[in-house]
């Protein structure tokens, strides 16, 4: 049986997935890469899979679940920063994007620093969308080097490219130097579990798959009928880019749950209650509140991760 990990997109709610990994982890005393055939994310999914799957120079992992959590709780502050200047010169977020490129490209610069693609520890899919030619753009580290090959850091910037947050990323091949213009992938699959499903069939048509698809957590915030109806542009901007990522989360799951065996699929995904669910507010309150909710998720789903473990351990 091939094995499946994907990662939901959501900012700096990467340390739900990540905690919940931590504990797998210790349930199985082994780091994640060893259990899976696959591993898949957006936008802040694809960033966690690069890390897990990041080798040193003996190829085996140089990140643990417990240092990706580490650095979304260190250095997730420092990624949604923007300066009073910034502030001004981009009115808020409503002239320019409301975070500069500047802080996340050193967090992921300094992270992943000359790690590429093609040197994944096991198979990765990154999921991004190509803004010049308006189709889906999938990283695949199994086509790198002979296709392609990227710097990892560009990979999780293309990946996390979130329409209005931050620019438009730019990643250049480094076998050809041709560039694609990218933006966030999940205004396409934030949930990339099914893409990964899909991928997975086509490399091992024969086999059976477990699919593992980690969340970062539901948004839970309604948006008030009075305030979206007959709303134009300025209205609806702020709302649209969460409620299409949420969407996709619930749309994947449904089409998973219908499709595969019940023993066959493992989905980790809670509402956000009781905390600000603002994908961008890495403020040292909410982030423990994050952390706080990903120990009593890993807690509450804790039978699911014990029958996971074990299938992973077989």
């Amino acid at each position: 049986m091939r094995k499946i990990l994907a990662i939901d997109g959501g900012g700096i709610f990467g340390i739900v997935p990540a905690v919940l990994l931590q504990k797998l982890e210790e349930m199985t005393k082994k780091p994640i890469s060893h259990h899976f055939d696959m591993i898949s994310g957006t936008s802040t999914g694809g960033i966690v899979a690069l890390c897990l799957n990041k080798p040193n120079s003996k190829g085996k992992p140089a990140m643990t679940a417990e240092d990706t959590t580490n650095m979304y709780i260190e250095r997730g502050e420092e990624i949604f920063t923007r300066s009073f200047w910034y502030k001004i010169t981009s009115g808020n977020g409503w002239k320019n994007s409301k975070y500069g490129s500047k802080y996340i490209d050193k967090v992921l610069k300094e992270t992943f620093g000359d790690f590429k693609l093609s040197e994944c520890i096991k198979p990765t899919m990154v999921t991004s969308y190509n803004i010049e030619s308006r189709s889906p753009f999938f990283f695949k580290s199994w086509y790198a080097p002979d296709r392609y090959d990227y710097n990892a850091y560009a990979v999780a910037r293309a990946t996390s490219a979130a329409p209005t947050y931050f620019s438009t990323a730019i990643a250049k091949n480094l076998i050809d130097g041709s560039e694609q213009h990218l933006i966030d992938g999940g205004i396409f699959a934030n949930n990339p579990s099914m893409c990964a499903y899909a991928e997975a069939k086509r490399l091992w048509p024969t086999e059976a798959i477990l699919v593992v698809s980690m969340g970062t957590g539901s948004l839970n915030t309604p948006i008030s009928s009075g305030t979206v109806k007959n709303a134009g542009l300025i209205k609806w901007a702020p709302h649209i880019f969460s409620a299409m990522m949420d969407g996709v989360q619930d749309a994947v799951d449904y089409q998973l749950d219908k499709s595969l065996l019940k023993k066959n699929y493992y989905r980790f995904q809670k509402e956000l209650f009781g905390l600000n669910d603002a994908m961008d507010d890495a403020s040292k309150k909410n982030v423990k509140a994050i952390r706080d909710f990903a120990e009593q998720m890993a807690e509450d789903f804790k039978p699911n991760l014990e029958s996971l473990a074990g299938a992973l351990n077989k």
